[in-house]
């Protein structure tokens, strides 16, 4: 797993595996956090991009709580929104019938 991180070209990706890893090192034991958290540290120590990109996300959050801003389609809470297929079909021709 390491070695294919390290060889991914593409930044964003590596970024969304190291935070999706963080997120499982919480919920699992603590030999897995330990692993988990030396992977990240090497893939760190590997890619200096990674740092800043780590950096600057803690930034933007940082910023984004500050100002308070938060999206029209967001909830306080922060959870996960699932909307289905047919009741957003349904809204949809309400609001032609409508208007």
């Amino acid at each position: 797993m390491f070695k294919s991180i390290k060889a991914d070209p593409e930044p964003q990706r590596v970024l969304a595996f190291v935070r999706r890893l963080v997120q499982m090192a919480t919920l699992n034991e603590p030999s897995y956090t330990a692993a988990t958290l030396l992977i990240i540290s090497e893939l760190i120590r590997c890619k200096n991009d990674l740092r800043f990109q780590l950096y600057s996300l803690d930034q933007i959050s940082k910023q984004q709580k500050q100002s308070g801003s938060k999206g029209a389609d967001q909830d306080d809470d922060d959870e996960e929104h699932f909307i289905d297929v047919d009741k957003v079909e349904q809204s949809t021709e309400k609001k032609a019938a409508e208007g």
